[in-house]
Parts: C-alpha cells; sequence; structure tokens
C-alpha cells in the first residue's frame, strides 16, 4: 500500500512510500478532469484540456496530451454506382480505365441523383459538397455544376420539391485524364434544412445550356463527397 508523508504541495510533486520502503514522487491535482499518466520514474499530472479537444496518446515513451480535433469533417461519399438515374434528363455512364463514371453531354442539362443520410455529428454549419470530375477529351474551358437538396425526413413528401440550385463553374484541367473539383457550399437552410440523421437526397447536374458552360465536350463524374469544410 503507498501511503502519502506530505501532502503540502498540492499541484506539484509530493513524494510518497510505500510499505517496502521505497517511494516515487507523484503530482496531486484538485481539479476535475486532472488525469495521472506514468513517465517511468514518477507519477505525473495532466491538467484538462479545453472543450472539444480529444486526449491522444504518443507513444511509450512520451506522456500524453491534449490535441484540438482539426476542422471538417466527411459525412457522405457517392459513388458513380449510388446513383440514381431521373427519367427526366439522365445522365449516361461510360467505363474509363476499368471504372464506371457517370457522363454529362455538352449543350444539355443532365442529372444524377443520389441518396444519403446526414452523419449524427453534423451541427447545423456549413456543408460542402464536392464533385470530382475528368473531360472527356477537352483540355480548356468550363462546366457549370449545380446542386439541389431535398430532405426526406418522417413527415417530408417523397415527392417533394428540391431546395434552390446552386452553382459552380469548374475549368477542365490542362492535361486530359487530370482530375478537376467543383466545390459548393451550403448553409443548413439551403440543404433544405437537412438535420443529424435526416436522409436527403441530392441532385447533380451539369447545366450544359447555360452560356457559362463552355466545355464543348463530356464531362466525366467520378464521385462526389458531402462533408463539413
Amino acid at each position: 500500500m503507498i501511503q502519502p508523508f506530505n501532502q503540502t504541495a498540492i499541484g506539484s510533486l509530493v513524494p510518497v512510500h510505500g510499505s517496502n520502503g521505497t517511494g516515487v514522487n507523484v503530482c496531486i491535482g484538485t481539479t476535475i478532469g486532472d488525469i495521472l499518466y506514468w513517465t517511468g520514474v514518477d507519477w505525473c499530472r495532466l491538467a484538462p484540456g479545453d472543450p472539444g479537444q480529444h486526449l491522444e496518446t504518443n507513444g511509450a515513451g512520451a506522456p500524453p496530451s491534449w490535441e484540438t480535433t482539426p476542422d471538417g469533417q466527411a459525412f457522405d461519399y457517392f459513388a458513380p454506382s449510388d446513383g440514381l438515374f431521373p427519367t427526366a434528363q439522365p445522365a449516361g455512364t461510360v467505363t474509363r480505365d476499368d471504372e464506371l463514371l457517370i457522363t454529362f453531354a455538352q449543350l444539355v442539362d443532365s442529372d444524377i441523383l443520389f441518396p444519403g443520410a446526414m452523419d449524427e455529428k453534423y451541427d447545423g454549419g456549413t456543408i460542402a459538397v464536392d464533385i470530382y470530375w475528368v473531360a472527356a477529351a477537352a483540355i480548356a474551358d468550363d462546366v457549370r455544376w449545380s446542386v439541389e437538396w431535398l430532405r426526406q425526413a418522417g413527415g417530408d413528401a417523397i415527392s417533394g420539391a428540391f431546395a434552390a440550385p446552386k452553382t459552380v463553374d469548374s475549368t477542365a484541367p490542362g492535361v486530359n485524364g487530370d482530375i478537376a473539383k467543383a466545390t459548393i457550399t451550403f448553409t443548413q437552410a439551403e440543404a433544405d434544412s437537412v438535420a443529424a440523421g435526416d436522409p436527403y437526397r441530392i441532385r447533380v447536374r451539369r447545366e450544359g445550356t447555360n452560356n457559362n458552360d463552355t466545355m464543348t465536350d463530356t464531362a466525366q463524374l467520378l464521385r462526389v463527397t458531402v462533408e463539413e469544410p
């Protein structure tokens, strides 16, 4: 049994000894959330971290520490095989380098739908939809993408109206086969007020009839991600 023989230095190293006469130093604290860890010689105190920080181990040779979790987290990931093709103006498909891609022809509007469920960790902040795409052959000019949200939570209509679309113009990379990333950000209200745990559907469209869509070539979609930026 270890017995303290001096408790006058609260928060600092206090020598203690056991019944066999051996002793170590123990750092005694009085703050809720204090953590004791072994240094290999003494027991030491790690003070509480800030709200939202996580406790991280730094390996067997170093003490633990509180670390700030980086902003941003992925909520959903959609591959072409996850897509739903609408009856009106559907996009197409093609296989390129053994990978299924969704195709959006030039000079027409075409759509693909992705069903998902908002992550339980979503706190009502900004949402980013990232569209990863390549051009069939072009190495210049722009594609106009738009994204719309439809919440499908309990009590919502399955055939309800999508929220207003938001758009971005994305330029084809200068090397054919290189991947472009187009990002559109939404407030919770712009994303049809989707909340944590809510099922939803997004519609990704190439607005090929828009004057800002200047790439006279097919755009090929690799994947779409939904995340907190």
